[in-house]
């Protein structure tokens, strides 16, 4: 059959289509390209019939468009970054220890005594045991004025090195001048990340796991030990012991969402003070002042009520504290407001505060006296001092005819247990809702339990670790 000549503007296209086979075949060629690699690139962009490999090189791209062509050239000579950006198949987990040295860049401090700090802060993590233990797939990442180190064997490893690192610290310290105390912070994680090589082409991470290491880490402030909460809830519970490092210090603002966070404290190691939450003043709307108490956290409270008359639904109310002081002064008073469903008189309340030996605890104040609504300081017989423990009991008696109980935390609380006692003849319909802080709407909480014993109904609800400011009602 007799081929018409190409028109000029045809031919010139031919001859460019042709120049790009030309280059897309020796590119292949330099690269290792195979058929079967083109017939897969081709077909992510275009359905061009039935193509196949025996075909040949050639045939099969002289069916492609002059445009496929081109972004085959583009996908070939880019090789270069394609292959650069190349990152493990699959994520790894590590548990991440992730610490630097406070203050070290500010600008009165000399370059030479940063540098002296940070050769100081290395040689103790490497006297450390779980340092020297370390197996071998171990990650340690320098980050100038600390590092990150990512152990694969235990979650507990950045727990041990923290504690081992605060030990050795002081001891440090006390032989040092004020100017030359090294003070860090460490932030704990566990989590995935991807291993890929960096312009050293040394194996690096990034991942979620190192990423909220860092995050909790720059919560803290000096020689705070601070975990996120996927790290508490892996490890705390491994030993009993743990139970009592780990205190819930509630969310907190990072980078591109709130954490949970907790502070991690004990003998020789860790500071009790609550962190400032950096991402808002103190006193603005949602600071730190609204959002997390400084001045005492709940180890234990207990709050027990016995319905006295089953008519007009009069009940005593009482509630136990057990709480620890976590500022810096002492604490010689406590403040509580209470309310009820119908109006009260004050000194109707029967209200009476006691001490752990149940000896009376002097009002100060009545702060607020509204028909239903109370609220009043008491001191208390002894001051806590920072750091220590202390207790107290309220007790009222107040009418709940729509038969509900409502408790907001004004700090976190480590242990929560509430019980109602009244006739097991009452026709109880019992709802837990959780009211989270700066939530309007109630989630269902876990039940309650209900225990009959002889002609008495008993309702009891417990939890752990509950954050500062959420609140929740309890329906019976």
């Amino acid at each position: 059959m007799h081929r018409s000549p190409l028109l000029p503007d045809e031919k010139n296209k031919d001859l460019v289509k042709q120049a790009n086979i030309a280059k897309v075949i020796g590119l292949m060629q330099d690269t290792d390209k195979t058929d079967e690699w083109l017939l897969e690139k081709i077909r992510e962009r275009h359905t061009l019939g039935n193509l196949d490999l025996g075909a040949g090189t050639y045939k099969i791209l002289n069916s492609c468009p002059n445009a496929l062509l081109q972004w085959l050239i583009e996908i070939l000579q880019t090789r270069e970054f394609i292959e650069f950006s190349k990152i493990s198949p699959a994520t790894q987990e590590y548990h991440w220890f992730f610490t630097d040295i406070v203050a070290s860049s500010k600008e009165d401090v000399a370059t030479r005594d940063q540098a002296r700090k940070i050769i100081a802060l290395n040689s103790m993590i490497s006297m450390t045991a779980t340092f020297q233990q370390r197996d071998s797939r171990c990650k340690i990442l320098p980050t100038g004025d600390g590092v990150a180190i990512g152990f694969t064997d235990s979650p507990e490893r950045p727990l041990a090195l923290a504690i081992e690192l605060h030990r050795l610290l002081e001891r440090y310290n006390t032989s040092q001048k004020k100017n030359e105390r090294i003070e860090i912070r460490i932030g704990l994680d566990s989590g995935p990340v991807y291993l890929f090589n960096d312009l050293n082409q040394s194996e690096n991470v990034w991942g979620p796991g190192i990423i909220m290491a860092r995050r909790a880490m720059d919560l803290g402030e000096g020689m705070h030990i601070i975990a996120t909460d996927n790290y508490a809830n892996s490890v705390r519970n491994l030993r009993q012991d743990y139970r009592r490092f780990f205190v819930e210090l509630g969310y907190f603002d990072t980078k591109h969402k709130e954490i949970l966070i907790y502070n991690i404290v004990g003998d020789g190691f860790g500071n009790r003070k609550i962190p400032s939450d950096r991402s808002q003043p103190a006193d603005s709307p949602g600071g730190t002042a609204e959002k997390i108490p400084i001045r005492f956290v709940y180890d234990n409270i207990r709050v027990d009520l016995f319905v006295i008359n089953h008519k007009n639904w009069m009940t005593h109310h009482t509630i136990s504290w057990n709480f620890t002081n976590v500022s810096k002064d002492p604490m010689d008073k406590l403040f509580y407001p209470i309310y009820g469903d119908v109006p009260r008189e004050f000194k109707n309340l029967n209200l009476r505060v006691t001490d752990f030996q149940g000896r009376r605890l002097e009002l100060i104040t009545l702060d607020v006296n509204e028909p239903k609504q109370k609220e009043f300081h008491f001191r208390l017989n002894k001051a806590v001092p920072p750091g220590k423990k202390g207790f107290a009991r309220i007790e009222w008696d107040w009418e709940e005819p729509k038969r509900y109980f409502y408790y907001t935390f004004a700090s976190r609380c480590r242990a929560f247990r509430f019980s109602i006692n009244m006739s097991r003849t009452v026709n109880v319909a019992q709802r837990v809702y959780r009211v989270s802080h700066g939530v309007k709407e109630k989630t269902y909480a876990s039940p309650a339990k209900l225990r009959y014993v002889a002609n008495k109904l008993k309702v009891i609800w417990s939890a752990e670790n509950i954050p500062a400011f959420d609140a929740y009602e309890f329906h019976w």
